[in-house]
């Protein structure tokens, strides 16, 4: 329900109890109405995982919504990451370091996505 509302939230719980669809599908229905620009930031603390994420949310999205994600993580070219996030994706996940990085050079900003929250 607080997804729903536009608000963040926090989930722990056991491998493979939903986490993922709980803020993801929020993420899609939202994303389904209003196709612009970034939408959604998941950071997460391994790479692995953000992988994993990515990949839920291109099967919940399925093939009518063509959503675009990039994934932000250490051990991958920056320059091919700056190149995925300046086509705007509408949903970003990654790991801080790689994130803070990204940003601290420029490569992206959430500036302008920022003033519509």
């Amino acid at each position: 329900m607080h997804s729903l509302q536009g608000k963040n939230i926090i989930g722990c719980a056991h491998t493979g109890s939903g986490k993922t669809a709980c803020f993801a599908l929020p993420v899609l229905q939202k994303l389904a109405k209003d196709p612009y620009g970034i939408f959604a930031l998941v950071i997460t603390p391994t790479r692995e995982l953000a992988y994993q994420i990515n990949e839920q949310f291109k099967t919940f999205s399925g093939q009518n919504l063509n959503l675009r994600t990039s994934v932000i993580t250490g051990g991958v070219n920056m320059m091919l990451q700056a190149s995925e996030l300046n086509d705007i994706p509408h949903v970003v996940v990654g790991t801080p370091g790689r994130l803070v990085h990204q940003l601290k050079h420029d490569q992206f900003s959430f500036k302008e996505y920022l003033s519509n929250l």
